[in-house]
Order: structure tokens, then C-alpha cells, then sequence
């Protein structure tokens, strides 16, 4: 079995992503939140920072957004 957390990406920077998953989430060794989009690049930069998550895009940005990052896992 391996010992990798695995990488979710959350879309969706406010609302229940900030006050319940993000959170939730990050008291699990198995998951880690590694990408956050949003409708707005803001947004998404803003919530990246407050919790520490690594990659913020815009939802129309393109592949990256869509959920074709390779560090992700889970969306």
C-alpha cells in the first residue's frame, strides 16, 4: 500500500470549500489539497494563500483548470 497523500483539487474557492472542506480535508493524512479553482483568478490566489495550497487557477483558464493538472488526484 502506499504512503502517498493523495492530491485533490477543490472547485470552488468560498463557500463550503473554505469553512468545511479545506479544512476537513486537511486533517486527513491521506489527502492533500494541492489545487484550487475558482471562477475568478483572485478568488482562487486568495484562497491558495489563506490555506496554504500550492496551485490557484481560474475555472476558464484552460486544461490546467479543467482538472488536467498532473499533481492532482481527486477533484
Amino acid at each position: 500500500m502506499s504512503t502517498q497523500a493523495i492530491g485533490v483539487k477543490i472547485i470552488g474557492a468560498g463557500g463550503r470549500a473554505g469553512y468545511r472542506h479545506v479544512p476537513t480535508l486537511r486533517t486527513l493524512p491521506e489527502f492533500e489539497v494541492v489545487t484550487v479553482a475558482a471562477r475568478r483568478m483572485e478568488s482562487a490566489q486568495n484562497a491558495a494563500e489563506k490555506f496554504g495550497i500550492p496551485y490557484a487557477f481560474a475555472v476558464h483558464l484552460g486544461p490546467r483548470a479543467r482538472g488536467d493538472h498532473p499533481v492532482r488526484d481527486l477533484v
